[in-house]
């Protein structure tokens, strides 16, 4: 079972640095055009065309808008989880939002830290999927003493008591993620809690930043 999650976590590497160098493209291409983007809107300007101007600046601010925010941390772990998060969300249309704070070293194990980001997140995109303008906010904090994950999605669940009931077809199969996510929380003797309101999903996790077997 470890070398199974080694496995996993290189291939997560691989897949994050493959993120990480697209990343570098996009901001490479954009860069090389800059220069001719501002040459144009001088020219508009120059001819008081501001509409076409103005059409020109939606424009450069859409292709920045699809280059993938891409996370830069010390914990490979940390990074994978949410590059390769932002990735399939950009590929679902849906708007992925994320903050970090590492004020401490990260003692959680690197599976555990894969186990938690990439379910809470993959829960996420699902949700966010089925629903006009989808967005996921993710914030996470490290300090010497605790790890917090926060993490919104709008969803179309009603807030209900049993609202985290899996809602994909094959309901044998799936639901396991949240079971798994709160394996890891009590591993680390930590908290999870979970609603619905308004059309938003909040997620709060605290672990305890310890070394654990």
């Amino acid at each position: 079972i470890r070398l199974k999650v080694i496995e996993r976590l290189a291939e997560q590497n691989e897949e994050n640095y493959k993120v990480l160098k697209n990343n570098e493209d996009e901001l490479r291409v954009l860069r090389h055009d800059m220069k001719n983007h501002i040459m144009v809107l001088n020219e508009h300007i120059k001819n008081n065309n501001i509409e076409a101007a103005e059409k020109h600046l939606e424009g450069i601010e859409k292709t920045m808008k699809n280059i993938s925010s891409v996370v830069y941390t010390s914990n490979p772990a940390i990074d994978a989880a949410l590059n390769i998060g932002g990735r399939k969300a950009q590929a679902e249309n849906v708007r992925y939002d994320v903050q970090v704070q590492i004020d401490g070293e990260v003692h959680i194990d690197s599976a555990d830290i894969c186990k938690l980001l990439n379910n809470a997140i993959d829960n996420a995109i699902e949700a966010a999927i089925q629903c006009d303008n989808g967005y996921i906010f993710a914030e996470l904090g490290i300090s010497n003493d605790e790890m917090r994950i926060h993490i919104e999605n709008s969803t179309n669940m009603k807030e209900n008591k049993s609202f985290f009931i899996t809602t994909k077809e094959d309901k044998k199969n799936h639901g396991y993620g949240m079971k798994s996510m709160k394996d890891v929380v009590k591993k680390y003797k930590g908290l999870i809690k979970y609603n619905v309101s308004q059309g938003v999903f909040y997620l709060d996790i605290i672990l305890t930043n310890t070394f654990t077997d």
